[in-house]
């Protein structure tokens, strides 16, 4: 039986929009079940995703057919004498070992009805045809006792040996040939019923063999619980009721019948008592085929659920665990990064000689009119002569300002300290303190169950090019190379300054004149017209001259570099973005992401989960298992 499909034209009907949302909400379960291999929650929880993805695919598929109503009871509860009462004809049959005992699994449905969906052959069971009303619109199957097995008969008896009865015989022969017995007949049925009709006595409401399938096999199922030897035995639904509660049920109704009678009332076209009418009453309106989707999708939700609080059980011990570790992520981030803001600054700092070479070859190369521009290209001649001018810069700083690109790259493996005294040189990062980061989170990240491979030892490889060492080298490099070029440009600007350049001319300019001025007065004056010998004053007067000048150009390279400190404290704050210690944390920090992304699904789902619920509609004459509960056998 099928569904009818909605006009696709129009708006989906509201069956076939809850089909479709449910059927979205089960590969979004599946999608995140095994999304996260390698953790220890997430494997837990992928490893219980196989069967609930397999009843859930099923849930999916047959929303349309006929529910699969198992009959579940123990031994001797009169669960073979309901079906055959629900079926109106004898059904079923039982074995000669000492009480009533279903071994066979029996189907029994409509005369129309299609089976060929349903393994028939592949739970050895038999069919039955029946024009009976209680059925016509689900699949019954008679299960086989959990609470009994045929015993094995050796043969063996005080006086001698005898022969054993064909059906020990047989159970014997099963057994020794690795053959299924009535509970794993009933392991096979089970899985592929859509609703369970529990069916118990006075005696019997408490058997530990029924409550141990009855809990394996209730999520995601609706239940029905019937109370059978009605006219025999004492009313014990109240005590049932509160016995299920405990196991972690919801019990609306507890039926209460006798089969045997029901069936010879049925059989002789005499009206059924009241009991029986209303669990016949039950079976029209709650399983009839109108409800089939509604029942199979009601119950795929509870079995969702079921899963969803299965996984918050291995989640919730390492939740908090997680977020420490996101948190001690970034505090060691942020610790690290101040290191490598420390040490670049105190590199910048520490290459005053480089800034001030810099600005000075800037003023060197803009200034080339006037007297002071003369004055700058005569010492800088002059000092290109001197050796200790000529001496190149060292450090990475220094390199930079000297024009020249650092190498920051991985050292070769031989090399003595490797590529870690290169992160040391370079942006002052200490390798004990990136092992402490390290150490730190590792420590984190056992409590939250993440180890090894998702993530790697304390001590990063030092000698793999493409290892985390070497990223943050090259990081270091493309970032230190574009702040220096940035903060050199900023002094260039500052030392190309036309007013400074003004000043500075005019400065050297009026001492100069002032200089000349006397120097011809001396001689026009004192030498031509008053006839006296002056001499000294313009030897005096050029070494003055030339002392003015350098200090003009301190005063000039100082103005120059004047922000430098300023400049510094803005590359610093830069450095989280250029994310340089970032590779040395990155597999710990991948992995608390995806842990974290993981438990934040998880809850996502179950808002899915709550919505989905919310929409649908239960019934109040169908049991079920509740959420969040623990059953107890």
């Amino acid at each position: 039986m099928s569904t009818a499909q909605p006009d696709a034209s129009g708006p989906l009907p509201p069956y076939a929009a809850a089909d479709q949302q449910f059927a979205r909400f089960v590969d979004q379960l599946g999608g995140w079940a095994g999304s996260f291999p390698g953790w220890a929650p997430a494997d837990e929880i992928a490893g219980l995703w196989p069967e609930v993805a397999s009843r859930l695919a099923v849930s999916v598929a047959e929303l349309g057919r006929p529910l699969v109503v198992g009959v579940l009871g123990g031994t001797g509860t009169g669960k073979s004498t309901l079906v055959n009462a629900l079926a109106g004809r004898d059904v079923t049959e039982a074995s000669d070992i000492a009480r009533p005992t279903t071994i066979h699994p029996v189907v029994v449905a409509a005369n129309e009805a299609d089976l060929t969906w349903f393994p028939v052959n592949e739970i050895g069971a038999s069919v039955v045809r029946t024009k009976a009303e209680a059925v016509a619109d689900i699949v019954l199957i008679d299960c086989p006792d959990p609470d009994t097995q045929p015993a094995i008969d050796t043969g063996l008896q005080e006086s001698g040996p005898r022969e054993p009865s064909p059906e020990a015989a047989k159970a014997s022969e099963d057994r020794h040939r690795g053959r299924v017995g009535n509970r794993d007949r009933l392991e096979q049925i089970l899985p592929r019923c859509d609703v369970l009709l529990v069916v118990s006595t006075a005696q019997k409401y408490r058997s530990f063999s029924v409550a141990t399938e009855l809990l394996a096999f209730a999520p995601g199922r609706p239940l029905l619980f019937v109370q059978t030897h009605a006219s025999r035995d004492p009313d014990i639904r109240d005590d049932w009721t509160r016995d299920l509660q405990q196991q972690g049920f919801a019990v609306p109704t507890i039926y209460r019948v006798d089969g045997l009678e029901a069936f010879r009332q049925l059989t002789g076209g005499e009206p059924v008592d009241e009991g029986f009418a209303e669990l016949q009453t039950a079976i029209a309106h709650e399983l009839a085929s109108r409800e089939a989707g509604r029942i199979r999708r009601n119950g795929g939700l509870e079995l969702a659920g079921w899963f969803l609080d299965r996984s918050r059980e291995h989640l919730e011990p390492v939740r908090e665990a997680v977020q420490e570790l996101r948190a001690g992520v970034d505090r060691e981030t942020q610790r690290l990064e101040t290191l490598v803001a420390d040490g670049i600054a105190r590199q910048v700092t520490q290459a005053r000689v480089g800034w001030r070479h810099l600005v000075a070859n800037e003023l060197q190369q803009q200034w080339h009119a006037g007297c002071f521009g003369w004055f700058l290209q005569f010492v800088a001649t002059v000092a290109s002569w001197l050796p200790r001018s000529r001496r190149q810069l060292s450090g990475i700083v220094g390199r930079a300002l000297a024009g020249q690109v650092p190498s920051l790259t991985v050292a070769s493996s031989d090399s003595a300290g490797g590529s870690h005294d290169r992160l040391e040189e370079a942006l002052g990062l200490d390798d004990a303190e990136v092992e402490q980061s390290r150490s730190v989170l590792a420590g984190l990240a056992r409590r939250a169950a993440i180890q090894t491979p998702l993530i790697q030892a304390a001590r990063p490889a030092s000698d793999n090019r493409d290892g985390p060492v070497a990223e943050s080298l090259e990081r270091g490099q493309r970032w230190l190379t574009a702040g220096i070029k940035q903060i050199a440009s900023r002094c260039r600007e500052r030392a190309a300054d036309r007013w400074l350049q003004l000043a500075s001319e005019v400065l050297f300019d009026a001492v100069l004149v002032a200089v000349l001025a006397r120097a011809a007065w001396d001689f026009f004056h004192g030498r031509l017209w008053l006839g006296e010998a002056r001499g000294g004053l313009l030897l005096e007067a050029l070494v003055w001259l030339v002392l003015w000048g350098l200090l003009l150009k301190q005063a000039a390279v100082s103005w120059g570099t004047r922000r430098i400190g300023r400049d510094i404290d803005s590359l610093a704050e830069s450095l989280q973005q250029a994310q340089l210690v970032t590779p040395l944390l990155t597999d710990i920090r991948s992995a608390a992401t995806a842990a974290a992304a993981f438990v934040q699904q998880r809850e996502q789902l179950e808002a899915t989960w709550s919505t989905c619920a919310g929409e649908a509609s239960s019934s109040p004459m169908l049991a079920h298992l509740k959420r969040n509960s623990t059953p107890r056998t």
